[in-house]
């Protein structure tokens, strides 16, 4: 059975602005949606692009709980 991605979407203030993706190894990267209007933080400026698994590891691994109470990422969104 192949293993899929999880997703997260990603909402600032209610609204969906990107959404966050683990692969099968535990690397994390992250893209704004096409119409994302702000940026999360300065270190993840609004652009086109993938942000890679350090860039996403430096922000998001201070959000995220280690453990899988209460958020976790889901397969399928």
């Amino acid at each position: 059975m192949a293993q899929t991605n999880k997703q997260l979407s990603v909402r600032l203030n209610g609204r969906p602005v990107g959404v966050l993706e683990q692969d099968s190894s535990g690397k994390m990267s992250f893209q704004y949606l096409p119409d994302a209007s702000q940026s999360l933080s300065f270190s993840l400026p609004l652009q086109g692009g993938v942000f890679e698994h350090k860039v996403c590891q430096a922000y998001f691994g201070g959000l995220l709980p280690e453990s899988g109470h209460g958020c976790s990422l889901h397969s399928g969104l």
